[in-house]
């Protein structure tokens, strides 16, 4: 299951948040996405889900049966629940529009925002099936869902299963995530890589170069703190006592 900080970070997500949600078993998923669509529905948010049939089942009937207005819900198509077939258009353009239509689509019904997860195993399969790099197609799917979250009413969770993946293929989906959901805890990614910089070598050096500026930032930052109390215990008069409670 997962913890109660995980499940409130992915309630608590606000639009133009773009996550990579890390985790290990399906068993997680019940209790992660029902809190992030209760909370999106409970703020006025259009919400779309999309994964494999046995998921989609358990979450429509545990919604249904705590939420008495679950059917008007449907009806009014504020919760979409989607099969990976019905939302993975062909290519990144694909997916770019259909972001652009959807976000679009939520102003004319009335929503303030659209709140959006999908499963990246979905690309996986997709990906093997075509015989396409598993790591060039997830990396043009993320990037062209963070181009249409940036400046809009869209919150992303993108969900990756450790296990599914190699060790490069979530580098490289973790890279293009502003943001990294994980052991319960909602992080900023410190290597995050822009859309703008994502294709263009010097793009990566820049970032590259900030990313490291800012670490150096910090360490000197707690070097100096360290220096300024370890000069006021040398020059105190008193002896001091540290003591756990």
């Amino acid at each position: 299951m997962p913890s109660d900080c995980h499940t409130l970070a992915a309630a608590n997500l606000r639009p133009g948040e773009h996550v990579c949600c890390l985790y290990q078993s399906t068993d997680e998923l019940p209790g992660l996405l029902i809190p992030f669509v209760q909370h999106g529905l409970a703020r006025g948010e259009k919400v779309c889900c999309v994964g494999d049939a046995p998921l989609l089942r358990d979450i429509y009937e545990r919604l249904r049966a705590s939420m008495p207005q679950f059917d008007a819900l449907i009806r009014e198509r504020q919760l979409v629940m989607l099969a990976p077939e019905e939302w993975l258009p062909g290519g990144p353009c694909g997916l770019a529009d259909w972001l652009a239509r959807e976000t679009e689509l939520i102003l004319k019904e009335g929503w303030s925002a659209l709140r959006f997860t999908w499963e990246a195993e979905d690309i996986l399969r997709a990906s093997l099936d075509a015989g396409r790099p598993v790591e060039t197609e997830l990396t043009e799917k993320e990037a062209s869902i963070e181009a249409a979250v940036e400046g809009a009413r869209l919150a992303a969770l993108c969900r990756y299963r450790y296990q599914s993946f190699s060790a490069d293929a979530l580098l490289r989906a973790m890279a293009v995530h502003p943001l990294i959901m994980a052991g319960g805890r909602l992080c900023e990614n410190p290597d995050h890589i822009p859309c703008a910089a994502l294709h263009s070598a010097e793009g990566l050096v820049q970032r590259r170069l900030a990313n490291l500026l800012a670490l150096e930032q910090i360490r000197n930052t707690v070097r100096q703190s360290e220096e300024r109390y370890r000069r006021i215990v040398e020059s105190a008069a008193d002896a001091f006592f540290v003591h756990d409670l």
